[in-house]
């Protein structure tokens, strides 16, 4: 079962970075516009969710000190940038990236949530799994 839960988690690895990389490289480079079971654009939702401005902006304003001389908030910022990109990082690697794309194609939310839950009891019996060596 460790072997199943490990094969699904690979899998769902993969479809995180290609359905981003099937869209910002092939689709945009031909002139493709990928859409949503209802017809909306991929582009702008895929936009909005990596939003790469963000960590743009937080990283250079971590980086400029004179644009807040409070130690107290630069700390905070720091913080709270650090967590926004360690939250980003652990989406990626346990694959559960995924589900905010599947809501980008306009699946339900219920159902999402309950392949996710399905999805993190897989994962969960596999790191336990892999813990004690089974």
């Amino acid at each position: 079962m460790i072997d199943t839960s490990l094969k699904i988690m690979t899998f769902m690895w993969c479809v995180s970075f290609s359905l981003i990389g099937v869209q910002l490289v092939i689709a945009d480079e031909y002139g493709i516009v990928m859409k949503s079971a209802d017809g909306t654009p991929m582009l702008p939702e895929l936009l909005k969710l990596t939003n790469q401005e963000l960590y743009n902006d937080t990283l250079e304003s971590l980086a400029d000190e004179e644009s807040n001389p409070d130690l107290l908030e630069r700390i905070t910022d720091s913080t709270t940038s650090a967590a926004l990109v360690a939250w980003e990082l652990v989406q990626l690697l346990s694959g559960t990236y995924i589900f905010n794309l599947l809501a980008v194609f306009g699946i339900p939310v219920p159902f999402i949530a309950i392949v996710a839950i399905l999805y993190m009891a897989f994962l969960a019996r596999t790191v336990i799994g892999y813990v004690r060596g089974v």
